[in-house]
């Protein structure tokens, strides 16, 4: 599934938050596919748009958006939380 970046106005438009959990990150390592996504539905977040990145099982939240800013929050040594503000 191709990557698609919304504009900030199709963002407002789409009711997207300005501040945003964008993506979670799991490494592969610790945590298997079953489990990322079990830890997902659990904690109420999305778990359906995935793919492999590197060291990391990637869950796509929100699309990203053109021009917004991003940080990264580890919440334990194998789960990161990728913010965007725009």
């Amino acid at each position: 599934m191709p990557l698609i970046h919304l504009s900030k106005s199709e963002a407002i438009k789409n009711g997207i938050p300005k501040k945003t959990i964008q993506t979670i990150l799991f490494l592969k390592s610790k945590y298997t596919l079953k489990q990322a996504r079990d830890f997902l539905k659990k904690n109420g977040f999305l778990w359906m748009n995935y793919r492999l990145e590197g060291e990391h099982r990637r869950f796509q939240q929100y699309p990203p958006i053109i021009g917004a800013e991003y940080y990264a929050k580890k919440i334990s040594d194998s789960i990161t939380f990728i913010f965007q503000h725009y």
